[in-house]
This record gives structure tokens, C-alpha cells and sequence, in this order.
């Protein structure tokens, strides 16, 4: 996976893209190839598409509704941790031409528990580890947060503590 800079050249701005890039040798001969996407995030909902509330306001998209919005909003927020994780964790790819600048990934952990740029409204990101992490060694399996957006001071904390 390889994060870069792009040029739109409909209006010339620039933007980030993220693409898995791949190698292999065919008779000798190295080809190279991948598939990519924009680096931006799907637009969020403010607002559930399910009415308004009796005194005509509508009804702000929360985590604690079923409607489509928290589905949206949940894999927008989701999405982009998850490829600044895969990008934090993987190596550059192969191809000299494309440079990427890795993030490590404790900056990222720190940005989710932040509630910065992976939040919006009551939605956010948490990560746990299963394996013997050193921030947390648990013996019973339980996992511990890595981040844990909804509330920072629950970092280094098993499932059970939390």
C-alpha cells in the first residue's frame, strides 16, 4: 500500500490517493500493477433521513439509531482509520517512482483517541490488540485498547476493565 500525491486534471487540484501496488515476473521480465482510490472520505450525515422531531428540528445521525445515516457515517469514519493503519503498517512498495511517507502508528492510535479527524457527532473508532502488546500483557485474552475513541482515558484497558 502506498499513499501519494495526485493532480486532478479536470480542475488541477491535488489531492492524496492510496494504492495496493503489486509485482511479478513473468518469463524474466518484472510488470508491475494496482488498483487505487481517492484518499478522501465519504461524506458524513448530519442529520437522519428518517423525519424530524415534533418541534420540526430534524433529527441529528447518531450511533444509537438504525437509520441509513449510521451506516454511512460508520464506514466513512471506519474507512479512513483503517487505510491510515494499513498505510502505517505496510511497506513501500516496489515501484521507485512512487514515495510515500509512513505515519507510525502510535500517531494514529493518538489521533483516533483524540476524536479528531476519525469522530463525528457520537460516532468513532477504537482499536484493540489480542496479542502480548507492551502497553497492556493481559494473561486472560482479553485484548486491551489502543485507541479508544470514545473516551481516551480507556487506553492500556482490557475488555474487562472498560
Amino acid at each position: 500500500w502506498v499513499k501519494y500525491d495526485w493532480i486532478s486534471l479536470v480542475n488541477l487540484k491535488r489531492f492524496q490517493k492510496i494504492s495496493y501496488i503489486f509485482q511479478i515476473t513473468i518469463d524474466g521480465e518484472d510488470y508491475y500493477g494496482g488498483i487505487g482510490f481517492s484518499n478522501l472520505r465519504h461524506p458524513l450525515k448530519k442529520y437522519s433521513e428518517k423525519g424530524v422531531k415534533q418541534n420540526g428540528d430534524p433529527i441529528p445521525c447518531s450511533r444509537l439509531l438504525g437509520h441509513k445515516c449510521s451506516e454511512v457515517n460508520a464506514r466513512a469514519i471506519l474507512g479512513q482509520a483503517l487505510a491510515e493503519l494499513t498505510l502505517s503498517s505496510s511497506e513501500a512498495s516496489a515501484v521507485e517512482a512512487v514515495k510515500t511517507t509512513k505515519t507510525p502508528i502510535e500517531s494514529i492510535f493518538k489521533e483516533i483517541s483524540a476524536q479528531n479527524k476519525f469522530s463525528f457527532n457520537d460516532f468513532s473508532v477504537s482499536v484493540f490488540s489480542f496479542d502480548s502488546h507492551q502497553l497492556c500483557a493481559t494473561s486472560d485474552g482479553s485484548g486491551c485498547a489502543m485507541a479508544y475513541g470514545p473516551n481516551r482515558k480507556y487506553v492500556g484497558l482490557t475488555w474487562n476493565e472498560i
